[in-house]
């Protein structure tokens, strides 16, 4: 019974290794790292670089959305202006999410994750080797730990990758009208 229990723990634990290495575009937290660094550290102006190789081009095509697949995953919302300075629920939200007004880079929200590890020393310890997605979701919860609750507090859905790769609500949201 015993070995049939570590079977499918083992089986289980390759299955989301799988399945996580396929949503963070087979890269690594390091490789995504180290790929994204690469990009944002290239970019001057409004111009995206020009990457080397066609292998480059690949890994640089992930890096935003390998991020937002790993934020919106988890729950995360990107939290706009208040329609008004009494909206409480608009103002909270703002505190506990990453706020597209001031604080996302246009660029994509890889940049904020590329700067906050860059001042960490780069990737370090396990976040190194798992899935790409895994190490963005850390980072995401350390940077941001209120964010998912207060988002299904205040009853929005949560946002989902569609089949033709763009993002929108997993239900209606009907406080988005």
């Amino acid at each position: 019974m015993g070995k049939v229990f570590l079977l499918m723990l083992a089986l289980g634990a390759g299955y989301w290794l799988y399945t996580d290495y396929q949503a963070s575009g087979s890269l690594t937290g390091k490789a995504y790292y180290e790929a994204c660094w690469e990009r944002a550290n290239k970019k001057k102006g409004f111009d995206d670089p020009a990457p080397s190789t066609p292998y480059q081009a690949g890994q640089w095509k992930q890096c935003d959305p390998v991020a937002r697949r790993a934020l919106f995953a988890n729950g995360f919302i990107f939290a706009g202006m208040p329609k008004d300075e009494k909206d409480e629920d608009g103002i909270r939200l703002r505190r506990v999410c990453p706020d597209a007004w001031n604080e996302v880079p246009m660029g994509g929200i890889f940049y904020l994750y590329v700067k906050d590890t860059e001042a960490e020393g780069g990737v370090s310890g396990i976040d190194g080797v798992l899935p790409a997605s895994w190490t963005l979701s850390h980072w995401a919860t350390k940077r941001w730990p209120k964010c998912s609750a207060e988002r299904e507090r205040q009853g929005y859905p949560k946002l989902v990758e569609k089949n033709d790769g763009t993002f929108g609500w997993e239900k209606p949201c009907p406080k988005c009208k």
